[in-house]
């Protein structure tokens, strides 16, 4: 874990505020004052947790982050993946993550990590679209259990890929129906609560059926209306 400086890292959190809301200049410019200070973590090591009980915002801007649960005999499940532009802790205090569900990072990844007061007092759009973000990570959350409870393995893994290239586009981070996605096929099992056999076998399935190459932890959607109409995916749940 190691620490660096730079102010285009901001870049995705900017662009999913501007699709909700308009940022006044003196705020985008606050915000990159507040947050000039990066924190990288290694690819499996949990995030640091400050020890003030100051309320935080953590924002990635880089990789991609899991909440984790991890059981004594190995399995493990994957409650929430985090992608650039994603903001955790908003509001509360980030030494109040409960220490069962870690913040890990599933691939080498940086944050931002910035006191909540000085968001709010500095940057009051910003903090309002934050509250927003808030709303829409409870939504996932619901569609989540959703994938885990009523919708077939298939359905649920189409699913989260549609959410995750609509999630990578509101961010800004892709034009077109290729992304990376630096997750690998046991890293999907654990978020869809199935096994990797069956993510392999579904994987192959959808390509086969020319709707989707998973390959070098890069996703190319081929036929992205079959895959949405496969799953039934609309993004409303993904907009306040």
């Amino acid at each position: 874990m190691d620490a660096g400086s730079g102010k285009q890292t901001l870049t995705p959190l900017l662009r999913k505020i501007g699709r909700i809301s308009a940022v006044p200049d003196k705020e985008r410019l606050a915000l990159q004052s507040i947050g000039s200070h990066v924190v990288r973590v290694a690819k499996g090591v949990a995030l640091p947790v400050p020890s003030t009980d100051a309320a935080a915002v953590i924002v990635v801007i880089a990789g991609l982050v899991g909440e984790i649960r991890q059981f004594r005999d190995g399995r493990r499940q994957i409650l929430a993946i985090h992608i650039p532009g994603d903001t955790l802790c908003t509001g509360v205090s980030a030494s109040s993550v409960d220490p069962m569900f870690p913040l890990v990072a599933l691939s080498d990844c940086g944050v931002l990590m910035l006191d909540a007061a000085n968001v709010g007092g500095e940057c009051p759009s910003i903090a309002a679209a934050l509250a927003a973000f808030e709303r829409i990570r409870g939504q996932i959350t619901r569609e989540w259990l959703i994938d885990a409870g009523r919708r077939s393995a298939r359905e649920a893994i189409a699913h989260r890929i549609c959410e995750f290239h609509a999630r990578f586009r509101l961010s800004g981070l892709i034009d077109g129906n290729r992304f990376a996605l630096p997750l690998s096929q046991t890293d999907i099992a654990d978020a869809v609560a199935v096994t990797f056999v069956t993510v392999n076998r579904i994987l192959m399935s959808l390509r086969q059926e020319k709707r989707v190459v998973f390959r070098q932890r890069e996703i190319d959607i081929l036929d992205p209306e079959g895959l949405r109409a496969l799953c039934r995916f609309n993004d409303r749940y993904l907009r306040p």
